[in-house]
């Protein structure tokens, strides 16, 4: 949840207890926001890793020709 809609629950928070749905309805939202955000996470995690993995080799093969010149 971001810094700014933490605050905007916590200014309800801080009420009442009169505020319970409100503060139920934002962190449903934010929950539902989540699910929808982690296929694409994912997708981009392993694109990184894809990436990270290729980066690795290539620092492998200059390693293997610096030290058989």
């Amino acid at each position: 949840m971001p810094i700014t809609e933490m605050q905007h629950f916590a200014q309800p928070r801080a009420a009442d207890d009169t505020t319970i749905a409100v503060r139920l309805a934002m962190l449903r939202t934010h929950r539902s926001d989540l699910a929808e955000r982690i296929p694409n996470l994912w997708h981009d995690a392993t694109a990184l890793d894809e990436k990270i993995k290729h980066y690795e080799t290539l620092l492998d093969e200059q390693r293997e020709t610096d030290t058989h010149p």
